[in-house]
């Protein structure tokens, strides 16, 4: 009746409904990988294969059917090449308002068929005249809804454009779960928040939360750790949140946060150096010498900051961080050596660490730590200039001649080498370009890891 290929794929998902075993997820994923136009046009084929498809979906049993939702992913293939017209010719509109509310797998394959077809007229539509999107939004915002049915919903909205945002209907229940103090609604408000960001300008009440708001969670770290990471992926984004993270800094450095939320402020911190919140951070004083002085005790907070922070920042609000602190700190030791990789980007700082790496020193590390230290180092021009003018050795030896066979270092290696190939004005590059430009085509074109015979390299047992 149809090709080989839907005759097997039609075979297996028959089988497995009448045995009520797994299906053969791998055949069905390749089948979904071959399946194109010419496929579905074959006659009868909408009229067979989605029944069938229905007829599973529906079973009781069908999470042992297909526990891995490979036929979620087959219908909604099969669905992508007809509009939302032709799709009501086979779910009718019924069928779909009744499924949609359900928290089950037909519910999941409603909001897909939604999603697919968002833009289109009758899709748009029949979400007004139904008043689908608001009893979605509510449905989103009770505890008992699965994740599954809420990433669907999640993902529904974020298709939304500006000009269709008005299909959601009011923000009653915005409000209403905002002014809760149930951190499930509000953890989801704040995540649907991220979402309509870019479509919609939000009221600054939805997610501002005042110092003692935040102090009533203090028993909820795992709130707490959302509403930071809020914080954090809105920073960069149309909010006016500089008040809030005020307040977080302010808990923050009375130490009202266990170590876990506090680890999620210092990527706050982080992300404050990297898009203009210095005069904010300054007034914090949290690149101050004073604040770091766990760090000697390998505080993982501390190091953190100083790991993920934007260095030229930090060397701007505090001139003497490397006096005080980054002299004092054995760098090159396991626990503070993302600090050593990741403050060699700042040139006001690279002047003074300038010393610590030598020859000697460097050939020292063990090869993953080495090709670790050199990858940051062939990002910079300031970095590659001191590497082709002082560091001869590990150039000649390490990044050009070495025989690396270890996998991972291998990969850093050759990226060493495609960063060092771009660095036209550097000085002293011109002296090394050819035995870089060869060792590179060597790695890249020559061999090919995967033929290359094991070898164990040396690598830091302490990682």
């Amino acid at each position: 009746m149809f090709d080989n290929h839907t005759n097997e794929a039609i075979a297996e998902i028959s089988s497995s409904y009448e045995s009520k075993t797994p299906i053969d997820d791998k055949l069905i994923d390749k089948y979904v990988l071959t399946l194109d136009r010419a496929t579905i046009q074959q006659p009868t084929y909408f009229q067979t294969i989605i029944p069938l498809i229905n007829q599973v979906l529906l079973d009781k049993e069908y999470g042992t059917i297909d526990p891995t939702g490979i036929l979620i992913k087959l219908l909604e293939k099969v669905l992508s090449y007809i509009n939302f017209e032709e799709v009501l010719e086979l779910y009718p509109p019924q069928f779909i308002i009744q499924n949609l509310f359900t928290s089950s797998t037909i519910s999941i394959l409603c909001l897909k068929i939604l999603r697919m077809n968002i833009h289109q007229p009758q899709t748009q539509e029949f979400l007004s005249s139904n008043n689908v999107m608001p009893q979605l939004i509510q449905l989103f915002f009770e505890e008992s809804t699965p994740i599954s049915v809420l990433n669907s919903i999640e993902s529904l909205v974020s298709v939304l454009n500006s000009g269709e945002v008005h299909l959601l209907g009011g923000t009653e229940l915005l409000y209403s779960v905002r002014k809760s103090n149930n951190p499930i609604l509000l953890a989801r408000l704040l995540d649907l928040l991220l979402v309509l960001v870019d479509k919609s300008n939000l009221d600054t009440k939805l997610y501002n939360f005042e110092l003692e708001e935040i102090v009533t969670f203090s028993d909820d770290p795992l709130f707490l750790i959302l509403l930071i990471q809020f914080y954090v992926n809105s920073i960069g984004m149309n909010l006016n949140i500089e008040g809030s993270i005020a307040n977080v800094l302010t808990l923050y450095n009375r130490g009202s946060f266990d170590d876990i939320v506090k680890s999620e402020v210092a990527d706050l911190i982080a992300k404050m150096s990297y898009n203009n919140y210095e005069t904010l951070l300054s007034s914090f004083e949290v690149f101050k010498s004073y604040n770091f002085i766990k760090i000697y005790e390998k505080d993982e907070v501390e190091i953190r900051i100083l790991s993920k922070s934007n260095p030229d920042v930090v060397h701007k609000i505090n001139p003497s961080i490397y006096d005080d602190v980054l002299k004092n700190l054995p760098l090159f030791d396991h626990a503070y050596f993302p600090i050593l990789i990741n403050v060699i980007a700042s040139p006001s700082l690279w002047n003074s660490l300038q010393p610590k790496l030598t020859n000697e020193k460097l050939e020292s590390l063990s090869k993953d730590r080495l090709f670790q230290l050199l990858l940051g180092m062939s990002k910079y021009n300031h970095t590659k200039e001191y590497l082709f003018n002082n560091l001869p050795t590990v150039v000649s030896d390490e990044i050009i001649e070495s025989d690396i066979r270890n996998h991972d270092i291998w990969r850093l290696k050759l990226e060493v080498l495609e960063n060092l190939k771009h660095s036209e004005g550097v000085s002293g590059y011109q002296y090394w370009q050819p035995k870089i430009e060869e060792a590179y085509n060597l790695m890249k074109f020559g061999q090919s890891y995967k033929h290359v015979q094991p070898k164990v390299e040396v690598v830091d047992d302490t990682v």
